[in-house]
């Protein structure tokens, strides 16, 4: 599998891919921790701590990584994770 391959789980859904260093999102107030993509086109984050069962943000489902017990993580990280020379510092 390369490294740009959607991964996904025994359910069919897209797993998780995790964003590092986690990014922060201001119309919520917290942390995205990862997101996903769902079969209908639903964009979904997660967030740090618990939510609200249904809780949307403009057109995207917000869900607690708490509220997550049980959920799948690809390998590979989000496209939203910084390059790993940006982590770092490297310019």
């Amino acid at each position: 599998m390369s490294s740009s391959a959607i991964e996904f789980g025994a359910d069919g859904i897209m797993k998780w891919e995790e964003i590092s260093p986690p990014l922060w999102w201001p119309a919520a107030r917290c942390h995205i921790v990862a997101d996903r993509h769902l079969p209908d086109g639903t964009r979904q984050h997660m967030v740090e701590g618990r939510t609200s069962p249904g809780f949307l943000i403009g057109n995207a489902q917000v869900i607690g990584r708490q509220d997550s017990n049980g959920a799948e993580f690809a390998s590979r990280p989000s496209h939203l994770s910084a390059p790993a020379d940006q982590e770092l510092g490297i310019s």
